[in-house]
């Protein structure tokens, strides 16, 4: 992660989720608040999407993980020399744990989905451990470092760990979506954050360097940090209105449901009137009866 690219990553991967998430807790909402019975309400269809998620958030863990151990420069798996008498690349190693906590939760997230006995609120509470780790490990990442350095990272943690007890909070008040949504804000910044360290730290394409002793840089990114903030609550704003509007019309995620569902209700509704068969004649004896006589 010591470079701009080691900061991108991580940083993509959160805001992702920060969006995935908004759009999902927000339909979830919508659903509910409507009463609609449908396929794209049922819990089969979210317990697939959650298996499906678990599997993406391993998949971005081990990519994490494999970056940082196998690149050049990496430890290899090595955490201490014996020869040498040292540890082996310990920022590499923390960014590893961060990585590893975040590949269990997406295993809690599997496992929670496919075992019934299992409840539902393990994966909300192994992403709480998660962020407490990632902001534990944030917290010790720091030490000796340019005051500019120290004050970007000291902001990453306190948003670590703002979203790390929001989603410990989630165990307590269930099913409320706006502690949901300050969750999904708080990812969004989480994962913006991270690119604006690469940007301070790391300028891509040889950019002009960051003076790590100007105090003028730290009040600038206090104001920057809350811009942050506030374009993330904008993006969440934006999702909920879209995402409303879709499903509150005939549109894309309702008009099939609705229409089979109005459809199935007229079928139950209405009584069966059976019809008296026509009566059939006889055409061809009809041709050759002898007409009576009046």
């Amino acid at each position: 992660m010591g470079n701009f690219k080691g900061h991108a990553l991580p940083g993509s991967c959160l805001f992702i989720l920060g969006i995935w998430w908004t759009i999902k807790c927000i339909l979830k909402y919508a659903f509910k608040k409507q009463k609609r019975t449908s396929y794209l309400d049922s819990k089969a269809l979210f317990r697939r999407i959650e298996i499906l998620e678990g599997i993406v958030l391993v998949g971005m863990a081990l990519t994490g993980i494999l970056g940082e151990q196998f690149l050049p420069g990496g430890p290899h798996l090595t955490l201490y020399d014996y020869q040498e008498g040292q540890w082996v690349q310990l920022l590499s190693w923390q960014h590893f744990t961060m990585y590893f906590f975040f590949g269990l939760l997406g295993v809690t997230n599997i496992l929670s989905s496919t075992i019934i006995s299992l409840p539902a609120s393990f994966s909300k509470l192994m992403l709480s451990n998660a962020l407490f780790v990632e902001a534990f490990v944030f917290y010790n990442h720091i030490h000796g470092r340019e005051m500019l350095d120290i004050f970007v990272h000291k902001l990453l943690v306190l948003v670590i760990f703002s979203t790390g007890l929001v989603a410990f909070l989630e165990l307590f008040i269930q099913a409320n979506i706006t502690v949901e949504l300050l969750r999904t804000s708080l990812f969004l910044l989480h994962g913006s954050w991270f690119w604006q360290i690469g940007f301070v730290l790391y300028p891509p394409s040889g950019g002009p360097a960051w003076d790590l002793v100007d105090h003028d840089n730290v009040m600038f990114l206090s104001i920057c940090f809350c811009w942050h903030y506030a374009t993330a609550i904008i993006i969440v704003g934006a999702i909920y209105a879209f995402v409303t509007w879709l499903t509150s019309g005939p549109h894309l995620l309702r008009g099939c449901a609705a229409s089979k569902n109005k459809a199935g209700l007229q079928a139950i509704s209405l009584p069966h009137v059976s019809s008296h068969p026509e009566p059939k004649e006889d055409y061809c004896l009809f041709l050759f009866q002898k007409p009576s006589d009046h």
